[in-house]
């Protein structure tokens, strides 16, 4: 497989593994560096009488090593990849010690024990029964709930700014306590506003009346299309058996891994992974959940190409579940938007075709970047003007790629601004990420 040392760089776990790694991605630092058609494996003299096992699993992204690090890829793992990307030739091919052929195996056969569970029957009944108990707490939980919403636009706004904190936690710990925790979260940012900001009383109401109409959905679920039906619960907070799914016929094609985006959650990382089909010519969203510290189950590489099965999830969304999977090499041809025009029908009709949706992926071109004053906007070539949702660090990063110079970007698009998620220039392949 091919990588980049910029691939590289966003698996780090901070930037200490990540300066220690490229310390170790010198020939001289491994007593043994080789590798094979699955994975790449080394020893790595340490201060120990033994030198560190270090491997690397090359179509699904894993690593594994002797060292007592607890950083998750430890800097062997990270220099050892390094090292490979600047001086592939210096790794012999050779047959898999068993140490590299037992940790390879073990992977092999949890996958298949994942698809063994998938496959076992499911006591329809008494899924039945659970349902309809969880359906009876989440309409009890949505009457409530709509109630509090008719009390605040009977007594108006204005006062919302002065309300105390635990205002907001109220309905958001009835909703998780009636089974909706969808709703809960979206009651939640009502609390996380900012009200000294202007635009305040248009956010707040926009969003009452999201939570409303998804409410009063889910009260006329039967009088909806099927897959609008799913995407209801779905946002609701009702979630799909990963079994199930995965025992669903997907589609396969090679997709394009757009961009990684990783935020950290308390215990937790939530990572999400755009990707585009080459064949298909369709977006998917590709969400993990794992523990701080950890690497995800799949690690998937900003900028590659992976040959893939993914099963969207029931609904009218874009998220999917991703099943077997590998890196390959690939050049692939994306289409490209001319300028945010086109990207405006496209938002519309995904708009009209499910209402609940806040934001749509585009891939558009001649998109240029500015500052001016305190605002920060993206072009396109008519001169079409809108602001950009990122931080002040995001903002310099991306000046600094493009130097004010029109790019191909990656982004989501809602009614009044963007959030670019990747630049896709290929003369400017650092440029990935942000």
């Amino acid at each position: 497989m091919q990588f980049t040392e910029e691939q590289i760089v966003t698996l780090s776990p901070d930037p200490a593994s990540l300066k220690a790694g490229q310390g170790l991605s010198s020939q001289s630092k491994w007593v043994l560096a080789a590798n094979n058609e699955r994975a790449l494996w080394g020893e790595c003299q340490g201060s120990g009488k033994l030198p560190y096992q270090t491997q690397v699993d090359i179509h699904n992204i894993a690593f594994k090593c002797t060292c007592p690090s607890r950083k998750f890829p430890c800097k062997h793992g990270l220099g050892l990849l390094l090292l490979y990307v600047k001086s592939k030739a210096s790794f012999k091919t050779q047959d898999e010690p068993s140490w590299v052929s037992e940790w390879l195996d073990k992977r092999k056969e949890k996958e298949e024990k994942k698809s063994e569970i998938a496959a076992k029957p499911v006591d329809v009944e008494a899924q039945a029964k659970r349902a309809d108990a969880r359906n009876k707490k989440v309409i009890q939980g949505i009457a409530e709930l709509q109630t509090w919403i008719k009390d605040i636009i009977k007594s108006g706004l204005l006062d919302l700014p002065n309300r105390a904190y635990e205002y907001w936690q109220l309905p958001n710990k009835r909703l998780v306590d009636a089974q909706a925790g969808g709703l809960a979260n979206m009651v939640a940012e009502l609390g996380n506003y900012n009200y000294f900001d202007d635009s305040w009383q248009y956010n707040v109401l926009n969003q009452l009346v999201k939570i409303y109409l998804l409410s009063e959905a889910y009260n006329n679920l039967e009088t909806l299309p099927v897959d609008l039906q799913q995407e209801v619960k779905l946002l609701i907070g009702f979630n799909q058996n990963k079994e199930q799914l995965t025992a669903l016929e997907g589609v396969k094609d090679q997709w394009m891994v757009l961009s990684k985006n990783v935020q950290p959650l308390d215990k937790i990382v939530v990572e999400h992974n755009w990707l585009w089909g080459v064949k298909t010519k369709k977006f998917a969203l590709f969400i993990q959940f794992y523990p701080t510290a950890q690497l995800p189950e799949q690690n998937l590489l900003p900028n590659t190409t992976i040959d893939a099965e993914v099963v969207y999830y029931p609904g009218r969304n874009y998220r999917v579940l991703l099943k077997d999977w590998s890196l390959i090499n690939s050049n692939n041809d994306l289409v490209f938007l001319q300028n945010f025009e086109a990207a405006y029908t496209i938002f519309n009709k995904s708009l009209a075709d499910n209402p609940f949706m806040d934001e749509v992926p585009i891939l558009i071109e001649n998109i240029s970047f500015i500052k001016e004053r305190n605002s920060f906007y993206a072009v396109d070539q008519q001169g079409f003007a809108l602001p950009v949702l990122v931080g002040i660090q995001a903002e310099l990063h991306i000046l600094a790629i493009t130097g004010g110079a029109p790019v191909r970007v990656f982004m989501l698009i809602n009614e009044n601004s963007v959030l670019p998620l990747s630049i896709l220039n290929a003369s400017n392949p650092k440029s990935n990420g942000f």
